[in-house]
């Protein structure tokens, strides 16, 4: 990565740990820098020898960092930015790790405008229900993909994607709007199912003992950080809303079929979804 010598990651759990983990194990040869507020997350991420220093003072993490990348619920990374605006490094570049990104985008283009810093929004599209430095992989990106979304500066789109190109993600740019739509549909209703199956099931208490597996995979991504899915709900709610819609009329559409549709009806909707689900797989590269 040209003209990047120091890296600076705002937040050590999952995300943040598992680029340090990533970056050591790369051709990156700068200074990788660690910011968290907790004692204990500072003192695992100086035993795990991914970080060349970690601090818990937020503006001598990013002082002469050329990128920055705050890996935090995309709500608290708009107000750290912010607060931290003066206490970048004259071209610095800033990036994130958030699951929404027309919000955020807009928060800190508007900001950083006229001043001497870059932001461009980044999802890397990977993660697991599993939260904390305990649970960082330094293979999480590689082979993933990441998205990047076009900037003002050339210069900051690409040390951007370098940043993801060199951990292993394959990056594609698409524009902040798109990404949320997108994102809605693939990821964030997903998760949103799975949290009603758990409510939903919750309520039958004797039912408990007798989920199986199926229950399981269904619903693993509910365990998923509330904090950081409380920030894409509300940062995503006009588009996840209709999303929601959408999936409120195929559940009516069940409805109906319970009340009065035929046994090979059911056999036919329930056919149709399999193989939905099998062409999607199938033509995925990052379903596996």
């Amino acid at each position: 990565m040209n003209g990047v010598n120091q890296i600076s990651i705002m937040g050590m759990g999952l995300m943040g740990a598992s680029l340090a983990a990533g970056l050591k194990d790369s051709a990156y040869s700068g200074s990788v820098i660690g910011w968290g507020r907790r004692d204990e997350v500072r003192e695992a991420a100086e035993r795990s020898g991914w970080f060349d220093s970690v601090t818990a003072d937020a503006a001598a993490a990013v002082a002469g960092a050329d990128l920055v990348v705050f890996c935090l619920p995309v709500k608290a990374i708009g107000e750290a930015v912010l607060a931290l605006v003066d206490d970048f490094k004259v071209g610095a570049v800033i990036t994130d790790v958030g699951s929404t990104k027309l919000a955020l985008g807009e928060l800190l283009g508007t900001r950083l405008a006229a001043g001497s810093v870059s932001f461009v929004g980044s999802h890397p599209i990977c993660g697991s229900e599993k939260s904390g430095f305990g649970a960082a992989d330094a293979c999480l990106y590689r082979d993933r993909l990441t998205v990047v979304c076009p900037g003002d500066s050339e210069v900051a789109m690409a040390r951007v994607s370098a940043l993801w190109a060199c951990v292993g993600s394959e990056v594609v740019e698409m524009g902040a709007r798109e990404h949320d739509v997108l994102l809605a549909s693939a990821s964030h209703l997903p998760h949103m199912v799975a949290a009603l199956v758990v409510r939903a099931v919750a309520g039958e208490p004797d039912a408990i003992d007798f989920c199986g597996t199926g229950f399981r995979d269904t619903t693993r991504v509910a365990s998923g950080s509330s904090a950081v899915w409380a920030d894409i709900m509300e940062s995503n709610r006009e588009v996840l809303g209709g999303t929601l819609v959408r999936f409120q009329d195929e559940l009516s559409g069940l409805l109906r079929l319970l009340d009065s549709g035929s046994h090979a009806e059911m056999e036919a909707w329930l056919a149709e979804a399999a193989a939905q689900r099998d062409e999607m797989v199938d033509n995925s590269r990052y379903l596996d």
